[in-house]
């Protein structure tokens, strides 16, 4: 232990609302004692049992070393307590012992005033407390999202899920589902994925029972037996589950328990059952469920809003259409973070194959070594994404731009082009620059180009981009073009810099475009360092 048996004792008799300390174990593994709560605003007082960790005052990971557990089970009803009446908390870093204990028992206090006393709930508790069991030795999991329509009370039906991937979860394995459609009667509502998701085969069905109202005891712990049910599934539910479960030739069924949270979305809770040992028994056609544990496993609401709620670009950048010309360094980083803003319908496009040595600086992989890099790109950002819808391109304008052009390519090109909301132009091409400027377009081209050890990015935007990059290259910046990397062959040499070097400048160039949208005021822009290595972005 940090602490000594002494220590403990003083400290605790110092803070003026703990009385009662008993049951005092100490050894150098743990601490256990009993205490009491009593304070003025109290009407009785509040007996805990306290456990100490030898980490203490240190966590364990992200946890507490100090819990506190309520003597009392009439508590449970109140927010942050867990299952096995402990309070779930979390303090300040602290390594001082004393003040350590000081605070950790004022946060006990905070939680009696707060919850207990004053009887506040927390609004953003809007999922049950549940817990993950493993199924046959592993676990599962089911990824759902929204629903195109909408869902009536006890409503029944049949869930199609599709095999995603077994990864390892803990120290076992874990089986990942994407659910794909609920069916009732002869009604799909098909949950909103992109195309390459919702497109997969189905290779698992389960059954769905809508309860609209959570299964919950104390309004925050889900069911953990079935029998608890017993009130919400009625004779004729019971017996359309029969049926169902009669049709489906698999070993095992996820049972889907759907229900409204206090925001009035939908959640499912699922349940694995074995076929051979279900939760209900048919005895001369009544039906009674069994007095068994809930195999709950993992289901989590993947939709847009939740898998994009801790950060996405503007709504102005993410719901438009975007095309990515040129996929190398700088293209491909701006391609997975735009994914990754939460952008829904990108398409990419580049002739050019990724080779190993593209690897260093770019979005890429070693395997394969060679491929497209449409295809490879366009592999990678699904995986990002299930709501991105991706298109790709392999041949553009730019192998026809050499010749002289009449008028009515142009106008061809202008009406493609036009097709798209951002036009990110990142091919460092000055003759599909030179091209594009020409072109009478509805979309906005942002081209972004880096100068030689990334010390600098130009992003010109249009309808005057061509003339500002150039002039930016030709006349203001410095741009070493003796010191570039030259590989083996005669094709042409290309800029020297890193991934950290380009990654930098590149996602400070997309934090200025998705401001600038947001303002909707559309500038010229370069970032430079200064002499201290500060970046300043300068705005035309």
């Amino acid at each position: 232990m940090r602490f000594s048996k002494v220590e403990l004792e003083q400290t605790i008799q110092s803070i003026p609302y703990i009385q009662n300390l008993s049951a005092l174990s100490f050894s150098q593994e743990q601490v256990s004692f009993d205490i009491t709560f009593d304070f003025e605003e109290l009407d009785k007082p509040i007996d805990f049992n306290i456990i100490i960790d030898k980490a203490y005052p240190l966590k364990i990971s992200d946890s507490e070393s100090i819990r506190f557990y309520l003597k009392d089970d009439e508590y449970k009803q109140f927010s942050h307590v867990m299952s096995d009446n402990a309070i779930c908390f979390h303090n300040q870093h602290c390594i001082i012992f004393e003040k350590k204990l000081q605070q950790d028992f004022q946060a006990i206090k905070w939680w009696i005033k707060k919850y207990v006393i004053n009887q506040e709930k927390d609004e953003h508790y809007e999922h049950l407390i549940t817990a993950n069991h493993t199924y046959n030795g592993v676990y599962f999991s089911f990824q759902f999202t929204d629903i195109d329509k909408s869902f009536s009370k006890n409503e029944i039906g049949i869930v199609t899920n599709t095999y995603l991937t077994k990864s390892k979860y803990h120290d076992k394995d874990m089986y990942n589902y994407l659910v794909q459609s609920f069916t009732h009667n002869v009604t799909n509502k098909n949950c909103q994925w992109s195309s390459f998701y919702s497109s997969k085969e189905n290779n698992l069905l389960g059954i769905y029972i809508f309860i609209e109202d959570k299964p919950s005891i104390y309004d925050r712990f889900s069911f953990s037996n079935w029998q608890e049910f017993k009130s919400l599934f009625n004779q004729e539910m019971l017996s359309e589950i029969w049926g169902i479960t009669l049709t489906i030739q698999q070993e095992h069924i996820p049972i889907f328990i759907g229900y409204n949270t206090k925001n009035q979305n939908i959640h499912w809770q699922v349940a694995m059952i074995d076929l051979k040992d279900q939760f209900f028994q048919n005895t001369q056609g009544i039906h009674e469920l069994c007095d068994k544990q809930i195999n709950w496993v993992i289901s989590k609401n993947s939709s847009y809003h939740y898998f994009f709620g801790r950060g996405a670009f503007h709504p102005n950048l993410t719901n438009k259409k975007v095309l990515i010309i040129g996929l190398g360094a700088i293209g491909s980083q701006v391609a997975r973070t735009l994914v990754r803003g939460g952008c829904k319908n990108i398409t990419i496009a580049d002739y050019d194959v990724k080779e190993p040595e593209n690897i260093c600086r770019s979005e890429y992989n070693f395997l394969p070594p060679y491929t497209n890099k449409t295809d490879e790109l366009a592999s990678i950002l699904w995986r990002i994404s299930p709501f991105v819808e991706l298109s790709s391109i392999r041949h553009l304008a730019t192998e026809y731009i050499k010749f002289d052009l009449p008028s009515e390519y142009l106008n061809l090109l202008s009406a493609q082009f036009s097709e798209f909301d951002y036009i990110f132009d990142c091919s460092t091409d000055d003759d599909l620059m030179y091209l594009t400027g020409k072109l009478n377009l509805t979309s906005t081209i942002l081209n972004l180009s880096i100068t030689n050890h990334a010390k600098a990015l130009v992003c010109g935007v249009s309808p005057n981009h061509y003339r500002f990059v150039r002039h930016q290259f030709d006349n203001i910046l410095e741009n070493d073009t003796l010191d570039l990397y030259n590989p083996i062959g005669c094709w042409n040499p290309t800029f020297k810099a890193s991934y950290n070097d380009i990654a930098i400048m590149v996602q400070l160039s997309l934090k200025t475009i998705n401001l600038m949208i947001q303002e909707n005021n559309y500038q010229n822009f370069t970032i430079q360092y200064d002499d201290n290595l500060n970046l300043k972005v300068e705005r035309f």
